[in-house]
């Protein structure tokens, strides 16, 4: 059966769409763009058809260019090929025409690393993946393929570089991690601008790649400690972090002498003794050891101690 031109419109936008395929793949081979004669059509809105394998002989153009090439082994080969008359069947022609028509997607196709990334095993497993294709359809998916920060992180090559690092996919396939990933607490944690700079910031980097922190992380008395509220508290108390950042307290942290009293038995009965705790909270007693005079006799009486024994 023969159509012309003005005839039946589902077979003609079917051979209308193959001619722009072809026109596109002269473009890449040819290395410049079809005259806008030779890539003239019909355009209608986008309507979804059905259509049976068609021959070049069952098309009557006016255009001699596109003639011929309806004539050649490719566009044959094309209207012959089951795969793609499925395809185009299935096909929006109007989202289709604006495609073929984007320059970008011009550049895409004759870029060669598209090619190599469309002849790669792996990307064809990866689009025949059904939690793949699942993963396209999602619009949570797609809002964050629109986000600038996202497309900016996809093109970081130490992004690239982590996600093909064994360790980090190992990460990611611990049950554990996913549980942390999932926890509410985790996700704020991540949110909040203080966490990333403590990330960010290069002593807490050497902190956590040391071996000594790593092994009293996985001690569990720390991990009790860290669980307790009492603890928590201790934390987010102002004036125990105005301590932590006194050069005076880190002298005395790093003393021998005051981790082999921390290390103490009878020392940790005292600190645990109620009457010691109000002891030391007592004004009186912070005012004694304030005083100069004070801590003279003190170390007076700790001499004479020691050349007694």
């Amino acid at each position: 059966m023969k159509f012309k031109q003005k005839g039946n419109t589902k077979v003609w936008l079917l051979v209308s769409a193959l001619v722009v395929v072809g026109g596109a793949i002269m473009f890449l081979s040819d290395g410049m763009s079809p005259n806008a004669e030779d890539a003239s059509g019909t355009i209608v809105p986008a309507e979804r058809y059905r259509a049976d394998q068609i021959s070049s002989e069952d098309v009557i153009l006016g255009d001699e260019d596109i003639v011929q090439f309806m004539q050649t082994d490719s566009f044959q080969y094309l209207v012959d090929n089951p795969d793609l008359v499925e395809v185009m069947n299935e096909l929006d022609l109007g989202r289709f025409a604006k495609l073929m028509a984007d320059d970008r997607f011009a550049k895409l196709m004759a870029d060669d690393r598209f090619s190599q990334l469309m002849a790669d095993d792996r990307f064809n497993e990866l689009r025949a993946d059904d939690r793949f294709n699942e993963l396209r359809a999602d619009d949570r998916f797609n809002e964050l393929r629109a986000d600038d920060r996202f497309n900016e992180l996809m093109a970081d090559d130490r992004f690239s570089k982590l996600m093909a690092d064994d360790r980090f996919n190992e990460l990611r396939a611990d049950d554990r991690f996913n549980e942390l990933r999932a926890d509410d607490r985790f996700n704020e944690l991540m949110a909040d601008d203080r966490f990333s700079k403590l990330m960010a910031d290069d002593r807490f980097n050497e902190l956590m790649a040391d071996d000594r922190f790593n092994e009293l992380m996985a001690d569990d008395r720390i991990s009790r400690l860290m669980a307790d509220d009492r603890f928590s508290k201790l934390m987010a108390d102002d004036r125990f972090n105005e301590l932590m950042a006194d050069d005076r307290f880190n002298e005395l942290m790093a003393d021998d002498r005051f981790n082999e009293l921390m290390a103490d038995d009878r020392f940790n009965e005292l600190m645990a003794d109620d009457r010691f705790s109000k002891l030391m909270a007592d004004d009186r007693l912070a005012r004694l050891m304030a005083d100069d005079r004070f801590a003279e006799r003190l170390n007076q009486a700790r001499a004479a101690q020691r050349s007694i024994q």
